[in-house]
């Protein structure tokens, strides 16, 4: 699994209950648009970790082997906040 980190402004998220894959829409700062699958959703809907459009957030993510899709394991705010979602090698983390 090969592990990549980006550091953007999040320009959109459709996270919300009952939305079983998330997605987060990161601008890198050199203006590119990653779409990244974020979850497992009881570990975003259990953490105070906010989303919000317009805030600066890294994401170190991987590739899904299957499908292509980019897929977060780790978020960490402007403040340093972390949330872990999945191990390194792309399992959901346990609560």
């Amino acid at each position: 699994v090969s592990v990549q980190t980006a550091t953007g402004t999040i320009e959109s998220v459709n996270a919300a209950l009952g939305i079983q894959f998330p997605v987060l829409v990161l601008k890198t700062q050199d203006g590119a648009l990653l779409t990244i699958k974020l979850g497992p959703e009881r570990l975003l809907l259990a953490s105070d970790f906010e989303l919000k459009p317009g805030a600066t957030l890294t994401v170190q993510y991987a590739t899904a082997t299957v499908t292509g899709e980019l897929v977060a394991l780790q978020l960490t705010d402007a403040l340093g906040n972390v949330l872990v979602l999945r191990d390194p090698d792309g399992m959901p983390r346990r609560p």
